[in-house]
């Protein structure tokens, strides 16, 4: 902003600002003269306050008294600092052209929140002239204050209620109230943060009594379900996974829920059959490395090294080998199902055949991406550039840390293996979303439903300040 106002002091500057937004003000129909006036910084008055003398006899600077000179002062040294456009006539035209001018080729935001209401333009002109604005126009389709609107407001507040049970999980109770809202904040300009909330809103949210009814559908299903063991896919030693907390809401399912580290052969074949299960499945990545590292398979190219576990007993991978084998999942994505049916016939699981029962095709659109819907189509495509284009850069530190091909953050910026999901559970949030939604980068992104919370905790209490501009110019 610093740089613009400078470069506004020189007038051939000036006259090129003006005139592009005297074409763009054509594009939509005004042939009005636009003109700008621009306040050199260095005639810009400071704040001041006025001395007062107290009845002790002491001098007290900007004494709290019923006429605060002060705030008439800042005033009228914000008038002073001040630029403005002029036009004839057209000024809604003028106003969002102008907007449009500064976003594209300053990346500025625009006029300040209650500028309109300087100019004696009403919101209400403004908002018939956006509803009417043509492709290209999407940027300035929606009123910069949205977010403090009535009706943005209202939308906010139903996704607080959507999601309290995971938020209010990880946070206390007024981050949980705050963070949605600083999460759509984040986006510059208001056609991406009214995406961003078609976004959240298009989210499939599973809690816990959804997933429990599915279960309890499935097992209704097959009746062979409820007589096995029911292992988690996951470490014996990781008690934050999905899987693991999944294990303790399936305890009211009265079927018998087993940690791999407390299978033996002698329950196997009691049992006659293995339901192995977690929430949902993806790529088939995490759950393809776990069984082959479990059954002594050596890593090859398509594992995540960092789900491989330890080899069980030889004795209890031939029992595995010849008992029933099942797979369960609230969510099932075709990817994920080809892998793992093709890793239990390259290790001889279950005879090398599994089934795998699931109540959502993860594939379908309305769970992910591909059923998002934002105001228009326009809205929509810059909405999908904009996440992709910070996922990457999320994603990048990946390709130093994790030694991940060069390419791989792009590729997977909307969600793990091109995934794209949409589907988040209460107490987990899978990689295969986009990654705007759970990852974090110091002074650059905020997560809205992170994996790790307490990082995102911490940032948000230090970024807490004090409102201190006018009223006037916030547009209270």
């Amino acid at each position: 902003m610093q740089q613009f106002s400078r470069a506004l002091e020189d007038a051939s500057s000036l006259d090129a600002f003006a005139e592009q937004i005297r074409q763009d003000a054509l594009e939509i129909g005004a042939t009005t003269e636009v003109f700008v006036g621009h306040q050199n910084a260095k005639r810009a008055g400071g704040s001041m306050h006025l001395d007062v003398m107290m009845p002790n006899n002491t001098v007290e600077r900007a004494a709290s008294l019923k006429f605060k000179s002060h705030e008439w002062t800042e005033a009228y040294a914000l008038n002073r600092a001040t630029s403005y456009v002029y036009a004839y006539d057209d000024l809604p035209k003028v106003h969002l052209a102008t907007e449009r001018v500064l976003w594209r080729r300053r990346n500025l935001i625009g006029f300040a929140p209650s500028s309109w209401m300087a100019a004696k333009v009403s919101a209400e002109a403004l908002d018939v002239e956006r509803a009417q604005l043509p492709p290209g126009w999407v940027d300035v389709r929606v009123r910069s204050d949205y977010l403090t609107t009535e009706g943005a407001q209202e939308r906010i507040a139903k996704l607080r209620s959507k999601f309290s049970s995971f938020l209010t999980a990880i946070y206390e109770s007024d981050l949980a109230d705050e963070i949605i809202e600083a999460w759509i904040s984040q986006f510059p300009t208001a056609d991406l943060q009214d995406s961003a909330l078609c976004l959240l809103e298009h989210i499939t949210y599973v809690d816990p009594p959804k997933s429990l009814g599915a279960v309890r559908a499935l097992i209704e299903a097959n009746p062979h379900l409820r007589s096995a063991l029911w292992v988690p896919l996951l470490k014996p030693s990781e008690l934050a996974k999905s899987a693991a907390q999944v294990t303790i809401d399936y305890r009211s399912l009265k079927i018998d829920v087993v940690r791999l580290s407390d299978l033996t052969v002698d329950r196997v074949r009691s049992a006659g059959a293995i339901v192995f299960f977690d929430d949902a499945l993806y790529t088939g990545t995490q759950s393809r490395t776990l069984l082959r590292s479990w059954f002594g398979r050596a890593p090859d190219a398509n594992d995540a090294v960092g789900d491989r576990d330890s080899a069980i007993d030889p004795e209890l991978v031939e029992v595995l080998k010849e008992s029933r084998v099942d797979f369960a999942f609230y969510a099932s994505h075709p990817v994920g199902i080809a892998a793992l049916k093709q890793t239990a016939k390259e290790i001889g699981l279950g005879r090398g055949t599994v089934d795998v029962h699931f109540t959502v095709d993860s594939s379908e659109d309305q769970y992910t991406l591909n059923g998002l819907q934002s105001a228009t189509a326009e809205s929509r495509e810059v909405f999908l550039d904009f996440i992709k284009n910070v996922g990457t850069t999320l994603l990048n530190p990946r390709v130093e840390s994790k030694k991940w091909p060069e390419e791989r953050p792009e590729k997977f910026a909307l969600g793990y293996g091109g995934i794209q999901s949409t589907l988040v559970f209460r107490h987990s949030i899978a990689t295969a979303t986009p990654a705007v939604l759970w990852e974090m980068q110091a002074e650059t992104w905020m997560p809205v439903l992170p994996r790790d919370a307490s990082p995102v905790q911490d940032a948000l209490r230090s970024r807490r300040t004090s409102d201190k501009e006018l009223p006037e110019y916030l547009g209270n």
